[in-house]
């Protein structure tokens, strides 16, 4: 009995350094854990590979993102994983920002301009605030002119109307927040878009214009504004003569297609069959 009992208990000693050899975990939970890593890598590619295969103006990717971010699109989201990394492209476009301007009981006003990098430290801080502003801009809607109420339809208005409630009730969040802070009534906060854009190169290089130039910051006004025209074409091709272009071609057959008299489309076609019968006799 005493001799069975040993054995076990050497059997036992045995099977436990073999799942547990140096303090290192068993193989079953390093094929757990494993497997625990690769899903969350998935996760953090998935979105960005999905993201960077849409095609403008399109909510959708391509399949072969889509089916790849599908399995982890709930985990990503639950962690807030989803984003696009768009930001950090080599190229990135401007930055925006909010001004809030704070009216004090004695009259003075004092301006604060947010994300701001001298007062917001960390930089963790500072990257909350800028997302912040971004996500403020992004969900701006100016409010609907009264020409566009009556001239589109209504499901449009609607649609727009709603945007423009969404926006004033996540600026006014931002107001309320500010004014807390300031110890003011929330009528006495204003909070301002603006647009930050970074140099272009000849600025930066020939005008010594840096990044934090007042130039380029640029207050965007509340309101919609009207489409602008396309620039005329710096290029004009020159117009070819009317006796060089090939025949039957659709510029040879219409004269108001270059410059130059106009000729009868009967005679031109009479002098061509007479052509071509003379090439056939």
């Amino acid at each position: 009995m005493v001799a069975t009992r040993a054995v076990e208990a050497s059997a036992v000693e045995r099977s436990a350094e073999s799942e547990s050899v140096g303090g290192m975990p068993s193989t079953r939970w390093r094929w757990i854990l494993s497997g625990l890593i690769l899903w969350h890598l998935w996760a953090v590619v998935g979105e960005p590979v999905e993201f960077i295969t849409r095609l403008p103006f399109n909510a959708d990717g391509s399949p072969a993102g889509v089916a790849l971010n599908t399995p982890v699109r709930r985990y990503s989201e639950f962690l807030y994983m989803n984003h696009g990394y768009a930001f950090f492209a080599p190229d990135p476009g401007p930055s925006h920002l909010i001004d809030v301007h704070v009216q004090r009981p004695d009259g003075a006003e004092t301006s604060v301009l947010y994300p701001d990098l001298e007062s917001q430290w960390p930089r963790l801080l500072y990257h909350r605030h800028f997302m912040l502003t971004e996500f403020l801009n992004n969900v701006h809607a100016a409010p609907i002119p009264a020409e566009v109420k009556e001239r589109e339809p209504d499901e449009m208005v609607r649609r727009w109307q709603a945007s423009r409630d969404q926006y004033e009730s996540i600026r006014d969040s931002f107001r309320r927040h500010l004014a807390g802070k300031a110890g003011v009534p929330v009528d006495q906060i204003t909070v301002d878009r603006v647009e930050h854009r970074a140099p272009f190169v000849p600025e930066y290089l020939r005008d010594q214009v840096r990044l934090r130039d007042p130039r380029l910051y640029v207050n965007l006004l509340d309101e919609a504004m009207p489409p602008e025209p396309y620039p005329p074409a710096a290029y004009q091709p020159d117009p070819v003569p009317r006796e060089n272009l090939p025949v039957g071609s659709p510029a040879a057959v219409e004269g108001s297609a270059v410059d130059g008299p106009a000729v009868d489309d009967s005679a031109g076609d009479d002098s061509v069959g007479d052509d071509l019968q003379g090439e056939q006799q």
